[in-house]
């Protein structure tokens, strides 16, 4: 008895037609890409959600801090809203320091008392104080004269405790979605 001979090459693929084996070789490269797109998505929209948070939270810090700072209400109440007064002064700083995109103080009827293009003050803000001016802080996504931001916004009280006017905070949203944009290929090779 002899050994058999070798099978031809067509066996070794199952006995399947090349035109065959070509379409399940495709259909499996289909959904392996479908599953990680599906998986890329399930991980991008918590992703998102958690950097959008993220940064309103780092505005509200800002705002906070900028509010503690009890020369801010003291100036605000005292001195004019000028582009060269003591509130612009300080709001700019912190603004620098922190690398925000706005810090916008202003009094209870929403006149701005700073803000980074200095012919704004003096003028009354883009969207509703209301809340912060009532004592609650606020954190959002919104979009004003500086286009889109996370905000964050906070009362600002006297050293009596009163609300004196407010302290909005904004961070760039392009560089919050940069971010994620950023993410989005180690997401595909993860996924």
């Amino acid at each position: 008895m002899g050994m058999s001979p070798t099978p031809p090459a067509r066996r070794l693929r199952l006995g399947l037609p090349r035109r065959v084996f070509s379409q399940v070789l495709l259909m499996q490269v289909a959904i392996a890409a479908g599953v990680a797109v599906l998986a890329t998505g399930l991980f991008l929209a918590p992703l998102s959600d958690q950097l959008d948070d993220q940064a309103m939270r780092r505005a509200l810090s800002i705002a906070q801090t900028t509010a503690a700072q009890p020369q801010i209400a003291e100036d605000l109440t005292d001195t004019p809203a000028t582009a060269g007064g003591p509130v612009q002064r300080e709001a700019e700083r912190i603004r620098t320091a922190t690398k925000a995109e706005y810090i916008v103080v202003m009094d209870r009827r929403g006149v701005r008392w700073s803000h980074p293009t200095p012919s704004e003050i003096g003028r009354l803000v883009s969207t509703d104080p209301g809340k912060a001016l009532a004592g609650h802080d606020v954190m959002q996504i919104d979009s004003g004269t500086l286009g889109r931001t996370a905000r964050g916004k906070v009362p600002l009280r006297d050293s009596d405790g009163k609300v004196v006017g407010a302290v909005s905070v904004g961070i760039a949203y392009d560089s919050v979605r940069a971010r994620l944009l950023h993410a989005i290929p180690g997401l595909f090779a993860y996924a």
